[in-house]
């Protein structure tokens, strides 16, 4: 239709008229015409000069994104994360296995220079998923994905691994692998050796050496440790089984140094199963054994944190596990509440930014850094934090708690309750239930409401059962000062880590009550009024 108009008919000085009807001599389609090439020239000479700008002076500005996101791609292709290998075995219970080769694996990669591996957490956050590739690459930052499954069966092993570009979901090599289970520890080095070559060409990596270190040649000390380790990083009820699990791999081979480690670690961590009798030989030895592991050096850290409060001598270790492994995202969190401890918060903040991106996915860590952030009032960034843990974590009680404190501080009142009704719906026992809505009501300011659920808290039979610490609130909540006071003395005492919170109270403490108790002036006694942010 167009193509008919612009031949049927003319635009002229009068209007539009029928070709037929303008006189040859007075049409104005010549001149029209050459207007017309002057501007389409001068639109060319335009967008040539835009293209030779860019092109030639765009890119050089460092501080724009041009060059910058040129750069990216190198630093991300540089990436791998091993994902959780298939059980595939007759017997479910032989999970501990396939977990243990992953984990295995993952450590030998992490030693490759140049090399980024995305830490167990993040990586392990998949296990049982049936997720595309492509969104596990673009969620761990990752350019690749090492995948497989395990099928273990008497003495017989079969491993089939397969190595997968993340954005492209192209195979760049398979293999599988028919052993006898006592090759376990050089199928694992070949595993890790045949990956390393498949990524050489394109990544420039190193890797020809020895990438795998076992710490030990008795199968029987090695299978033991990876028990171990599956129901240490359960946590629960299955740290105690965890703890005979390592000090089994002891019996089998007593230079084991990483089952020292993890033992250390095991009966450090809380959880209901401190025992410095246990912890502090087992750190010492793992020293002793390997003074190159990192793990070694975390394990004797946290001994000197947690049981001893020396705190110069924990943060050297820590600093010493950090150095001898950059990628010890739980060297860097221990060290950021060490700093918090001491008042440091500029510094906790700092350490546990890397401890995030090194392990995106460890909701722990984002719950720790909303709490350094509400300790400095960037109420915000706090409940950025929290969000990002609930959605990790949805049954995570305390991360659903802490947001409705932030959302008071924020000025979000309906948004806080609903938190809290979620917290309390998600608690694991009626004695949190009531201490989430007791902290909640004396945050909202209705003191007096709050009091009387932190009595009835209190008042549960469960409620002896918990460690001082975590009776202090309630107790300081309810009005109760000689109770308070005695719990703080008690936890002081034993040297529970209660005082990683209320070194900056949060809102639901009441600063009136805690100032009556001996608090303060136990805190200056055992070193904790440490101000500056060095």
């Amino acid at each position: 239709i167009a193509l008919l108009f612009s031949w049927a008919y003319e635009l002229t000085p009068e209007g539009v008229k029928k070709t037929a009807e303008v006189d040859a001599d007075s049409s104005i389609t010549p001149s029209t015409g050459r207007k017309l090439d002057r501007i389409i020239i001068a639109a060319l000479v335009v967008a040539l000069g835009y293209f030779v700008w860019e092109s030639r002076f765009a890119g050089k500005d460092a501080t724009t994104g041009a060059e910058q996101t040129a750069e990216a791609p190198a630093t991300v292709a540089k990436s791998i994360a091993v994902l959780p290998f298939v059980n595939i075995s007759s017997d479910p219970e032989q999970e501990y296995f396939s977990d243990g080769i992953s984990e295995e694996l993952l450590n030998a990669l992490a030693k490759v220079p140049g090399l980024r591996v995305a830490a167990r957490t993040s990586s392990f956050q998949f296990k049982g998923q049936n997720q595309d590739i492509q969104m596990i690459g673009q969620r761990l930052n990752v350019a690749t994905i090492l995948g497989g499954s395990v099928r273990k069966s008497g003495t017989k092993l079969r491993i089939t691994a397969q190595l997968i570009d993340a954005d492209k979901g192209f195979h760049l090599w398979s293999e599988t692998y028919d052993r006898e289970l006592t090759d376990i520890f050089a199928i694992q080095d070949e595993i890790a050796k045949a990956i390393v070559d498949a990524l050489k060409v394109s990544l420039d990596l190193g890797g020809n050496e020895k990438l795998l270190n076992a710490g030990t040649d008795n199968l029987e000390a090695y299978n033991a440790l990876l028990q171990g380790r599956y129901l240490f990083h359960r946590r629960g009820d299955g740290l105690l089984q965890a703890g005979s699990y390592f000090e089994e791999a002891i019996a089998l081979d007593d230079q084991y140094a990483t089952a020292y480690a993890n033992l250390a670690l095991t009966f450090s961590v809380g959880w209901g199963v401190s025992d410095v009798t246990k912890a502090r030989p087992a750190a010492e030895r793992a020293v002793e054994l390997d003074p190159n592991s990192s793990l070694a050096w975390t394990a004797e850290a946290m001994v000197l944190e947690q049981f001893d409060w020396d705190f110069n001598g924990s943060m050297a270790a820590y600093k010493k596990a950090i150095a001898l492994d950059p990628n010890n995202a739980d060297a860097h969190h221990a060290l950021a509440i060490q700093h918090f401890r001491l008042g440091r918060v500029g510094k906790a903040i700092e350490l546990e930014e890397k401890a995030i991106a090194l392990d995106p996915a460890a909701f722990i860590y984002r719950f720790w850094q909303s709490i350094f952030y509400q300790a400095q009032g960037e109420f915000e960034k706090a409940l950025d934090e929290l969000t990002a843990v609930t959605e990790l974590r949805p049954n995570f009680a305390g991360g659903h708690a802490r947001s409705a404190l932030v959302m008071l501080r924020l000025g979000r009142a309906e948004e806080a309750e609903a938190a809290t009704r979620e917290a309390e719906r998600v608690a694991p026992s009626p004695y949190d239930a009531l201490s989430i809505r007791a902290g909640f009501l004396f945050a909202s300011g209705k003191k007096e409401e709050a009091a009387k659920w932190a009595r009835q808290a209190l008042a549960l039979p469960e409620a002896r059962k918990e460690d001082a610490a975590y009776k202090i609130g309630e107790a300081l909540i309810s009005g109760d000062v000689e109770l308070s006071n005695s719990l703080i003395e008690e936890a002081f005492r034993l040297r529970q880590n209660f005082v990683a919170v209320y070194r900056h109270p949060p809102s639901n403490i009441p600063d009136d009550i805690l100032a009556k108790t001996r608090y303060w002036e136990l805190m200056r006694e055992h070193g904790f009024m440490v101000d500056d942010d060095g």
